[in-house]
């Protein structure tokens, strides 16, 4: 496996991984749940949150389609792990766009954390996928 693909890899599983904690911390400490609070109501006061929120899920979900639509072109010389990390990126990409539209600051307060991470190892898995597709398309299989 190329040193690319890991880069890539283990990036995604830190953002996911991050988000993981982010959630867990949110549900057992009480001083995390505050500096959550009240760093997420300044940055919805001065930024405008809900706009870029939704822009970038739909950049995510078009950017992924133009990775699948990549790959399903050259599925014949897709390997297993390659057909893998395209389920994996069509189901992350799936999940943040449930997470930006479901999870909002009224459900949890780390969703002002959370649904960026997810978002990132969105685009991770996404990004993966498309040097992937260029790599078949030129013949570096």
């Amino acid at each position: 496996m190329k040193k690319k693909y890991i880069v890539f890899d283990s990036t995604a599983m830190l953002f996911l991984i991050g988000a993981y904690f982010t959630k867990h911390f949110t549900d057992r400490k009480l001083g995390f749940v505050r500096w959550l609070n009240f760093n997420g109501a300044k940055l919805r006061d001065s930024f405008p949150t809900e706009t870029v929120k939704y822009i970038a899920a739909a950049f995510c979900v078009i950017l992924a389609a133009i990775a699948l639509c990549r790959l399903l072109k050259r599925y014949s010389m897709l390997s297993l792990a390659d057909k893998i990390m395209a389920a994996v990126m069509i189901a992350a990409a799936i999940y943040y766009c449930y997470a930006t539209v479901v999870i909002v600051s009224t459900v949890t307060p780390c969703s002002f954390l959370l649904v960026p991470m997810i978002g990132l190892a969105s685009f991770s898995f996404t990004l993966r996928n498309l040097v992937r597709a260029g790599e078949l398309s030129r013949g570096d299989a």
